[in-house]
């Protein structure tokens, strides 16, 4: 019984660390994404950070905060996409 218990008790604390480490980079990644993405663009780090946020976009849901920081994410790749010579 003591044993199931830890266990669980275990299995509930991987996943609460797993989902705040996961908003923790989700947030830092909108925040810098603005600001790293010309010099992420010369490392062709493209379909890396697309596949990154669509894993965690996936995992976690939105808030309001998070959903503006991804549009002005998103934004900001599309100018440097745009403007970049």
């Amino acid at each position: 019984m003591v044993l199931t218990l830890t266990l669980a008790l275990a299995l509930a604390l991987a996943a609460v660390v797993r989902r705040l480490a996961l908003w923790l980079l989700l947030t830092l990644l909108l925040l810098l994404g603005p600001l790293l993405l010309p010099w992420l663009l010369t490392l062709r780090w493209r379909a890396f950070l697309t596949l990154l946020l669509g894993r965690l976009l996936a995992l976690l849901r939105l808030g309001p905060l998070r959903t503006f920081l991804l549009g002005w994410t998103l934004l900001g790749l599309l100018l440097t996409l745009v403007l970049w010579p």
